[in-house]
């Protein structure tokens, strides 16, 4: 059930949020043994306490042992590389087969087991096809697009050449004063490319160092991946 819920959460995970739920899988096979362990032995040292502190301390140290080794999965499991995977908004065909593979699976889970395991492998073929597969660039070929995207104050402007080069220009920023914990690269410019079905762009160019036109570029570095970065004259890989 757990590998269903998962696997399903993969098209809404990818269209809301840009993140792929690669890691969630195995995070819940390697925690749940753990609950299953923190638990009876939370309340047996509990019980046994009222009867002896001392004996009570064998249950509770097993209790802790488990609480560790779940906060040690989820830790090393969140600091992987991995568990952080962006990925654009999927294109019109791969949500169709997605909500067809999830309906499929829904109805042949009710039945026989062959069936069952066919409905799984068609939403594990859908939820691997969004993680994996880049959707088509929203483009117009051979045209010299800009667009300005809006980050409030400052300025954030997309450069499409007709060879289909990609530059950003800034990536937007907010003012020290105002004490926010927005991060504009991230949660404005970074979603409005992948809503364009762009994963990656070739270079950034900074123009200056002011807070609202570079201040937020460290997102747009992390979320995009850019091949070349240039800062007020300055090139750098």
């Amino acid at each position: 059930m757990s590998a269903i819920l998962q696997l399903g959460l993969a098209l809404p995970m990818a269209f809301y949020f840009h993140r792929a739920t690669s890691v969630a899988l195995p995070a819940n096979l390697l925690v749940i043994p753990f609950l299953q362990l923190l638990m009876p032995t939370a309340v047996l040292a509990i019980f046994v306490s009222y009867i002896s502190l001392a004996l009570a301390k064998v249950p509770a140290a097993v209790a802790g042992f488990a609480l560790e080794g779940i906060a040690g999965t989820v830790k090393w499991l969140g600091g992987l590389r991995l568990a952080d995977v962006r990925v654009p908004t999927a294109g019109t065909a791969v949500i169709i087969c997605a909500v067809v593979a999830i309906v499929v699976c829904v109805v042949l889970l009710r039945g026989r087991t062959r069936l069952a395991m066919v409905g799984v492998a068609a939403l594990a073929a859908s939820a691997l096809w969004i993680w994996i597969v880049p959707p088509h660039p929203q483009l117009r070929p051979r045209a010299l697009e800009m667009t300005a995207i809006d980050v409030g104050q400052g300025d954030s402007i997309l450069l499409v050449l007709p060879d289909g080069h990609k530059l950003l220009v800034d990536a937007g920023g907010l003012p020290f004063w105002t004490h926010s914990q927005l991060d504009i690269g991230e949660d404005v410019v970074s979603p409005y490319l992948w809503s364009r079905g762009i994963p990656h762009i070739d270079a950034i160019a900074l123009t200056h160092a002011h807070a609202d036109h570079m201040g937020r570029h460290a997102g747009c570095n992390r979320e995009l991946s850019p091949a070349r970065i240039v800062v007020a004259g300055r090139n750098s890989r």
